[in-house]
């Protein structure tokens, strides 16, 4: 870590990710300025300061799922890409920012649809089901955005795409409801 001081306040600031115990040795000399005959100076003293840990933001990772045409398909933790450097924080859920569905196609939780803001368990992840118009497929043919989320809280920095595509031999564009 790094400590500076503008004469009258010492301030430390740690390296990035540090957490635990920091020892600060300490001297004064008064230059001379006391009017006692010259320099007096007192140390080296020790100080120690303790960081305390923070919860360090997860991340996911955008991707591309491949469904085979007028298939559903549940999700899994693993779509996600989550990553924490924070040891022993898991994935506790996913939060879906943006739905981007053509129309006849859903996203549901335990069969009720998902909305915008909605923080979904990854406990829940294996009844999040994407079930795309009968017949209908193509390239990025839906996709919804998201942030996960560790089991100390926080949720990650910036969202995530989830892109479905259906593959098969049936219509690429999407039919007009």
């Amino acid at each position: 870590g790094t400590v500076t001081t503008d004469g009258a306040t010492a301030t430390y600031t740690p390296n990035a990710g540090f957490n635990g115990a920091a020892f600060l040795t300490l001297g004064v000399n008064d230059l001379g300025n006391s009017g006692l005959g010259g320099p007096l100076s007192d140390g080296p003293d020790l100080a120690t300061i303790t960081v305390t840990p923070v919860n360090d933001l997860p991340s996911g990772t955008s991707g591309t799922i491949s469904i085979p045409q007028s298939t559903s398909r549940a999700f899994t933790a693993a779509d996600f890409g989550f990553a924490d450097v924070d040891a022993g924080d898991t994935m506790s859920a996913v939060r879906i920012d943006t739905l981007s569905l053509p129309p006849g196609a859903t996203l549901q939780l335990s069969g009720l649809d998902v909305t915008n803001g909605q923080v979904i368990a990854t406990a829940q992840l294996g009844n999040l089901l994407f079930t795309p118009f009968a017949g209908v497929s193509g390239m990025a043919y839906a996709h919804f955005s998201c942030i996960v989320q560790d089991s100390a809280g926080g949720f990650g920095p910036a969202s995530d795409t989830i892109t479905l595509t259906g593959f098969g031999l049936g219509v690429l564009a999407v039919p007009a409801l």
